[in-house]
């Protein structure tokens, strides 16, 4: 996601209370491990509210509610949702369902999401007239240089095509995406709180647009772990074009997520203590970053990781919570220019705090985190990192709101920041961490106005 202008490392998905535990900050060739499908509410944190999730969400926190860890039981018993959408660009396909069962204090859910696309058609060319044009100049100069030297008047014989640009119209090659997603859950409800745990896969192909490349997308190439039956097929299915000539190669990934999450909500704790909720996950990470037309895999990455947030209410007058904050992760990259595992351990503690002032309300949150990472290229860095986030609203009953977050933190890199280096496929890049990397810091200062008369909303 990209937020305020900042994305990657600096905006942090959040998936029932947890972090997306995946390496969607690393490019954006890498998706987050969620669909917005797949969400029953989405909500962007900021302020006091974003700092308690981890230095990772110094631009802002998207928080995604699956719905997979049921806090109630469905009415009459049963509820269910079920939706179909069709796209004619592409022929793109997503059907999306959930259901919840459970009438006791045993609460079931079920989900799926599945979705199918060819590549995306587009009314001009891919190349700007531009980008066009410098290729033109190119072909005449390259031309010139042949009918001014004989000495290589027969070079067209060796070169064959490969002087000859190919233009691609209609049709962004290697744009087709086949995904799916399934969850399992279950929530035991008691007097006082549930108790929930809730299992989830995601699986995904998709090829990625590389420049001037025209391979053949009859069935994908030979893609890694998946059956031609699965995942093949002609240009009907998943639009393939009508280029007989090859170019460069296409990239494509193959991706997979087995997620467990476990929840315990208790209220009326203790005199101390109103509430209690612990949030754990663990998750393990792969994707294969292949060409296409072989089937050849050129890069493995691995992220496995856990994470674990403890927050409780203390009993004060005004609203207090207090949270310790734990992850950890292993990640390495297996290929010609491989990354070694990294691991990266951080432990947090928070306090957010929010009372009246006057006829609107007033938050700060503070937080402080220790950071460890361990590589065995380099070795050993240690990371300490601050924030602190206050922020002002005007009563929410009135027509208009004024608001103002004052935000100052710090982020320690990431892994990936520290560790990657060597050709990345999909993204057609060079990646070259630095290991030497220091914390970021950001001062931010945020006034808005949102009002309503009748019918329009003012923002």
């Amino acid at each position: 996601p990209v937020y305020h202008g900042l994305t990657g490392p600096r905006v942090k998905t959040v998936v029932d209370g947890l972090g997306s535990m995946d390496v969607s900050n690393l490019q954006s060739d890498h998706p987050v491990m969620v669909d917005p499908f797949s969400a029953n509410r989405i909500e962007v944190l900021e302020g006091p509210h974003a700092i308690l999730h981890g230095s990772e969400g110094i631009g802002g926190v998207i928080s995604v509610d699956t719905g997979r860890l049921p806090a109630e039981s469905p009415e009459d018993g049963f509820s269910g949702k079920f939706s179909i959408n069709g796209i004619d660009n592409a022929s793109a396909t997503t059907m999306v369902g959930s259901v919840d069962l459970g009438s006791g204090p045993l609460v079931l859910h079920a989900d799926m999401l599945y979705r199918d696309a060819s590549s995306s058609d587009i009314p001009g060319c891919v190349e700007s007239e531009y980008l066009h044009a410098l290729h033109d100049d190119g072909d005449d100069d390259h031309d010139d240089d042949h009918t001014d030297d004989g000495d290589h008047a027969d070079d067209d014989d060796d070169h064959g095509d490969d002087d000859e640009h190919i233009e691609e119209c209609g049709t962004v090659s290697n744009t087709y995406i086949e995904l799916t997603h399934g969850s399992l859950g279950a929530s035991y409800l008691f007097d006082n709180g549930y108790v929930a745990l809730s299992h989830t896969v995601n699986d995904s192909l998709f090829g990625i647009p590389v420049p001037h490349a025209h391979g053949d997308e009859d069935d994908h190439g030979e893609e890694p772990g998946h059956d031609d039956d699965d995942h093949g097929g002609d240009d009907d299915d998943h639009g393939g074009d009508d280029h007989d000539e090859e170019g460069p190669e296409n990239a494509a990934i193959d991706q997979i997520q087995n997620r467990t999450n476990f929840r315990l909500k208790m209220n009326n704790v203790s005199d101390a203590i109103t509430s209690l909720k612990i949030d754990a996950g663990v998750s393990e990470y792969e994707h294969r970053e292949f060409i296409s037309e072989t089937g050849e895999v050129e890069a493995t990455f691995l992220n496995d990781a856990f994470e674990m947030r403890i927050e409780a209410g203390l009993a004060r007058s005004y609203d207090s919570t207090i949270g310790f904050h734990l992850t950890s992760r292993e990640y390495q990259v297996l290929a010609s220019d491989p990354v070694p595992p990294v691991t990266g351990t951080r432990l947090g503690v928070d306090w957010l705090t929010a009372r009246p002032l006057g006829s609107g309300s007033f938050e700060l949150g503070l937080r402080a985190e220790t950071k460890q990472v361990d590589s065995e290229d380099f070795g050993k860095r240690d990371f300490t990192n601050y924030a602190i986030a206050a922020s002002l609203r005007s009563a929410e009953d009135a027509n208009w709101q004024v608001s103002a977050t004052a935000t100052s933190l710090s982020r320690a890199p990431m892994v990936e920041e520290l560790a990657s280096h060597g050709l990345h496929l999909a993204s057609n890049s060079i990646e070259e961490g630095n290991p030497d990397l220091a914390n970021e810091g950001l001062q931010a200062i945020k006034v808005g106005v949102n009002g309503r008369t009748g019918a329009f909303e003012t923002m």
